[in-house]
């Protein structure tokens, strides 16, 4: 009896390291997974971010040129507001006579996935 009773004791031990080790190979998995897939989403994200703020820069380079003959810009700013928004602020001056005035400044929002938008000031 005594050598059955130590071999169930065994058997109740050697099961509750192997659940034990299961729980924790599938816990630190997850973790894993999940980590990955994060750092892909934020690569995807930040990938697409660039791509629509150099399309965005290359929009707003062509209408000063066209549309603004006399106004200058004289700084532009990115600012993240979360992580798949940002905007861009223009600080722009008209020239008149030879004479700087500072011009209202224009603010573009731009989305990581969809087409930036314009958000008048």
């Amino acid at each position: 009896m005594n050598d059955n009773q130590t071999f169930e004791k065994l058997i109740k031990k050697t099961k509750t390291k192997n659940t034990l080790k299961g729980i924790l190979i599938s816990s630190l998995s997850t973790i894993i997974v999940f980590l990955i897939i994060l750092v892909g989403a934020n690569l995807f994200v930040s990938n697409t971010m660039s791509k629509q703020l150099q399309l965005q820069n290359q929009k707003l380079n062509i209408e000063n040129i066209a549309f603004s003959p006399n106004i200058f810009t004289t700084r532009q700013h990115t600012t993240a507001i979360a992580w798949t928004k940002s905007t861009i602020t223009e600080t722009r001056i008209k020239n008149i006579d030879g004479y700087h005035i500072y011009y209202p400044e224009k603010t573009f929002a731009i989305w990581s996935i969809w087409n930036a938008d314009f958000l008048p000031r």
